[in-house]
């Protein structure tokens, strides 16, 4: 396997996933930024100073894609993933999708649907666990992804590169747009329906509408066992820095979920 993308940068599903202390540490350090960051946004909040929210959700923004590869990737994840899996697959792209209006960022669709359909792949009985050579759910997952892309859709090699890579990349606690806006955009996506990260960036209107399609089905309580799970199996993973950190507390404390039951929450959400 050729272990550069185009740009000569090394492919991040090609890395087994295994954190090394300094890897490690600067995941630990990243991830206390990110939370005082949160922090910051909510006191602003508090302080009257609003974020800027998407006000109109665009039917046409978060509608699946009509390419015969949407329809195969929606067809593989749905066999392979649990009801509340999949939701969580599909709410991912619409966040995505959304988040992209708000920053402007220019994608493409069908990459970027693929790559959300297919991101958790390794949290999937057919494939979670099966690779020895692989020390995290995320590349594991990527390298299925890629296998999935080229021998069922048939895509071109860089093209599976960019989709495994972006799949390996999303559990990061933040991916740059120099990874490529798919992958900057799906750990976006999946940062925000996991730990409510940017929630305020997305408003009521378009969260109710997103929920309503694709209900959470106690996402946040199966997400954070999930990756208990992954932490005893895997030490020395991201999942495992992360739950180290209370990643899971986070997950369970995220506000869309008090608003998919229908309470309301300490963020005082719109």
């Amino acid at each position: 396997m050729n272990d550069r993308n185009r740009h000569g940068e090394p492919l991040a599903f090609a890395w087994d996933g295994a954190l090394d202390r300094r890897a490690r540490f600067g995941l630990i350090a990243r991830a206390v930024a990110a939370r005082i960051a949160s922090l910051s946004a909510r006191w602003r909040r508090c302080e009257g100073v609003a974020d800027t929210a998407v006000d109109r959700l665009d039917p046409d923004a978060i509608a699946i894609p009509d390419s015969i590869a949407a329809a195969r990737a929606v067809e593989h994840a749905q066999a392979l993933s649990e009801p509340w899996l999949f939701h969580h697959c599909l709410r991912t792209y619409a966040w995505s999708a959304l988040l992209a209006q708000s920053d402007r960022v220019r994608y493409d669709r069908e990459l970027l649907f693929v790559a959300s359909a297919l991101h958790d792949l390794g949290l999937t009985d057919a494939h979670a666990g099966h690779a020895p050579d692989c020390a995290c759910f995320a590349i594991e997952g990527a390298r299925a992804a890629h296998r999935f892309a080229s021998d069922t859709i048939g895509w071109e090699r860089e093209r599976c590169d960019r989709l495994a890579d972006a799949i390996a990349l999303h559990l990061n606690v933040s991916v740059a747009a120099e990874h490529g806006p798919e992958a900057h955009l799906l750990n976006a996506g999946a940062a925000f329906d996991v730990v409510g990260l940017r929630m305020r960036e997305i408003a009521a209107t378009a969260r109710a509408d997103v929920l309503s399609r694709y209900p959470r089905l106690q996402f946040s309580t199966r997400m954070a066992a999930a990756m208990k799970t992954q932490a005893i199996a895997r030490p020395h993973s991201r999942a495992a820095a992360l739950v180290g950190l209370g990643f899971p507390g986070m997950i369970r404390s995220n506000p869309l979920e008090s608003r998919a039951n229908g309470e309301d929450d300490a963020e005082g959400m719109p």
